[in-house]
């Protein structure tokens, strides 16, 4: 018997990766879970997760979610749609836009087309979107007081007065959504496809944008994503790391722990509400640059040499305004990302 409010029947794409599976192992062992990932983003700690490929209640199919005939057969009567697939490296996206347009958007469309014939009484919809969507987030110039959106973290500078004395501000979900990435760009897409979908055939959905997330395990699942597993990798193997915007780049790190707990939550909360479609930041509220966790490191006792890099390569600052989210899903704090590096790469553990 199904937990009461949980659905009977649940959808992940992309759901062999390394959110989808911290989610699985906290749903209820009723839930009857059908995962669609083509393991693009391989490992081979992914491939044999035993966790994923003994579980009885999870049915894992190995195909991009655009060949539906391979598993239309377990389609029928999906309850909830968790959209995780997508192809997610910002650099990757750069040199080939045409693959990731294809894969991230042209391929949802395909499955959406489907999805409905097979699921009529799809009841919600969750989305795992990025901060990416934002682009180089708000600004407020010290000068005429007014909140602007750089092009570029690269040349930082008030559109209506010139002035470079601009200081950057969380990011609000009602913030302007100016993709610096072709990956940025298709996950924007992704929102609007699916929000689409959702108005069509009134189907609940949250949309989450996602901060940079970490956690026990994630380096086994990427080989480069992950800016702490990638860096103390690095660290350890090389002794030596190389820090974008002279180590100023700022990112806002939330916890798997946390950020499945949101979904789980999501997953059962299905009430009738005002808006059919929310949106949620999903990040800490703590900005933390990549000085600061090297710095970090070597407060824990480990040696390396840093070089330090002008160019961004990416936006500057990216923190997220988190008070919609704690409010609609009562959370009192986020776990302290400073917690988990003592906890996990401290020199005694």
């Amino acid at each position: 018997m199904v937990a009461k409010g949980y659905p009977k029947k649940i959808l992940i794409t992309g759901g062999a990766g390394y959110i989808s599976n911290q989610l699985i192992e906290e749903l209820p062992p009723a839930v009857e879970i059908i995962c669609i990932d083509n393991f693009y983003v391989d490992s081979e700690y992914k491939r044999k997760n035993k966790k994923l490929h003994s579980n009885h209640r999870v049915s894992l199919i190995d195909s991009n979610v655009a060949h539906i005939s391979k598993y239309q057969h377990l389609l029928s009567n999906i309850d909830l749609l968790i959209y995780m697939a997508s192809l997610n490296s910002v650099g990757e996206s750069q040199t080939h836009p045409i693959k990731y347009l294809k894969e991230n958007n042209l391929n949802l469309q395909l499955f959406l087309n489907q999805l409905k014939k097979f699921s009529p009484k799809l009841k919600k919809i969750i989305l795992t979107s990025s901060r990416g969507v934002y682009g180089e987030g708000p600004y407020l110039c010290q000068k005429c007081r007014r909140t602007i959106y750089p092009d570029s973290a690269e040349a930082l500078s008030c559109s209506k007065c010139n002035s470079t004395e601009l200081t950057p501000q969380k990011i609000k979900e009602s913030d302007q959504t100016k993709p610096a990435s072709y990956y940025g760009l298709t996950k924007k897409i992704q929102e609007d496809l699916l929000s689409v979908f959702s108005l069509q055939y009134n189907i609940q959905m949250d949309i989450f944008r996602i901060f940079n997330v970490y956690g026990k395990d994630q380096g086994k699942y990427y080989s480069n994503i992950g800016i702490i597993p990638q860096m103390f990798k690095l660290i350890k193997t090389q002794h030596q790391i190389c820090l974008s915007g002279n180590g100023k780049l700022t990112r806002d790190f939330v916890s798997i722990t946390d950020l499945v707990n949101i979904l789980k939550m999501s997953v059962v909360n299905s009430q009738v509400r005002t808006n059919l479609i929310e949106t949620y930041n999903v990040g800490s509220g703590r900005a933390v640059s990549l000085n600061d966790l090297a710095e970090y490191f070597q407060n824990l006792g480990y040696s390396f040499n840093i070089i330090l890099i002008s160019s961004y390569q990416d936006v500057q600052y990216s923190v997220a305004n988190n008070q919609k989210v704690k409010k609609a899903f009562n959370i009192k704090k986020f776990s302290n990302l400073y917690d988990f590096l003592a906890r996990t790469y401290g020199k005694n553990c």
